[in-house]
């Protein structure tokens, strides 16, 4: 999913993963990648951005 957003910028997604995102109460979604619940919050995220939904 995350290289359906960048395509095969390896770099664009590197930064996203480690910059912390609003959306994710200002965490990174690298850091919230160790647990099943930030995993489904990083992925609900990239689901997001994938429709265009920025709410």
């Amino acid at each position: 999913m995350l290289m359906q957003q960048f395509g095969q910028r390896d770099d664009l997604a590197e930064r996203w993963l480690v910059t912390p995102k609003l959306p994710l109460c200002g965490e990174k979604p690298i850091t919230l990648m160790r647990s099943g619940a930030g995993k489904e919050a990083v992925i609900g995220m990239l689901e997001r951005m994938l429709t265009g939904d920025f709410s």
